[in-house]
């Protein structure tokens, strides 16, 4: 904060703090806008990120990518599987996941056998609507 009243001169800490805020203005401005750059963005990633506690706390972005036809070398050919042996395998509809938001930290919930969860509270998680329900009942999730 800038002092407010002028330094006496015999207060040498006060002379030289008023003689290094004037030198150094311009920077402490172009820093004070950066933090406030820096925070706005950690806010909008914190409220449009959802995260997946599923796959190692990684976090699932949704990228728009746009695609270059100047730096395609070649179109790959397709190529046709072969298949084998047929292999079944358990599958989740995406129906069966929901975003949710929790209103504490959880810094660590077992939910059914070896499904070991970290929570932050305010960000957004993709979970499936059994563990919804259970953090539904235990009070847990914002509820706009």
């Amino acid at each position: 904060m800038a002092p407010t009243a002028k330094p006496r001169p015999t207060d040498a800490t006060g002379v030289a703090r008023a003689r290094e805020t004037k030198k150094h203005a311009d920077a402490l401005k172009a820093r004070a806008a950066e933090l406030t750059t820096i925070a706005a963005q950690e806010a909008f990633e914190l409220e449009n990120s959802v995260f997946d506690p599923a796959v190692d706390g990684g976090k699932i972005e949704v990228v728009d990518e746009v695609l270059d036809p100047s730096i395609r070398t070649a179109t790959p050919e397709p190529v046709a599987p072969e298949v084998s042996e047929v292999e079944v395998s358990d599958v989740t509809l995406e129906d069966d996941k929901v975003i949710v938001r929790l209103i504490a930290d959880i810094p660590t919930m077992v939910f059914g056998v070896g499904n070991e969860y970290s929570f932050e509270a305010g960000r957004k998680y993709l979970v499936s609507k059994e563990l919804a329900g259970h953090l539904e009942t235990l009070g847990y999730l914002y509820v706009a």
